[in-house]
């Protein structure tokens, strides 16, 4: 089991566009809480992260950030629904019964995995009418009791040795849940 001994926060912007060496990063996370600007990725950051991911990296992308996946090349197919909720009662992941055992729900044994209490407004952006071309759906969204099967809101994807994680639904402490 690995624990991060060491977080370094940066936003985009402070990676020199000249010389976007991430090697020196286990795991980069980009989390939005409002959608990114359309140019917010240049091509020499894109380029940089794919090759970060090609030699093994690994990135997780939260709430509006999971609207960059065709920006940044990992999938030509970006989120059709973007926005927030304030859902009333607590929600989060319905994992497929297919991938239950993948570790990210390591841990995990209820059928519903409740990461927000209500009274809270949670950004997401989430695959409704459309699915990803490259990446696989490891669970759906609920909000209290009802499951969303067409709300896809974690998206796994495998880029050269690395791996992407989209958690477009919500990505915060449950008070209650």
């Amino acid at each position: 089991e690995r624990v991060a001994s060491e977080v370094e926060t940066r936003t985009l912007a402070e990676l020199p566009a000249e010389d976007a060496t991430l090697s020196a990063y286990d795991v980069l996370w980009w989390h939005c809480e409002e959608p990114p600007a359309p140019d917010a990725i240049s091509e020499t950051h894109a380029a940089a992260i794919q090759s970060y991911l090609a030699d093994g990296g690994g990135l997780i992308l939260s709430a509006h950030a999971l609207t960059t996946v065709s920006a940044l090349g990992i999938d030509p197919i970006a989120p059709d629904a973007v926005g927030a909720d304030e859902p009333e009662h607590p929600t989060g992941y319905l994992p497929k019964a297919l991938h239950r055992e993948h570790p990210v729900f390591e841990g995990l044994h209820d059928r519903h995995v409740s990461v927000a209490g209500p009274g809270r407004v949670l950004p997401y952006a989430r695959y409704e009418g459309v699915l990803p071309e490259n990446g696989d759906v490891l669970a759906s969204a609920h909000y209290g009791a009802d499951e969303d099967y067409r709300g896809k809101v974690l998206i796994e994807w495998r880029v050269g040795a690395g791996a992407v994680l989209g958690f477009g639904g919500p990505f915060c402490p449950a008070d209650d849940a």
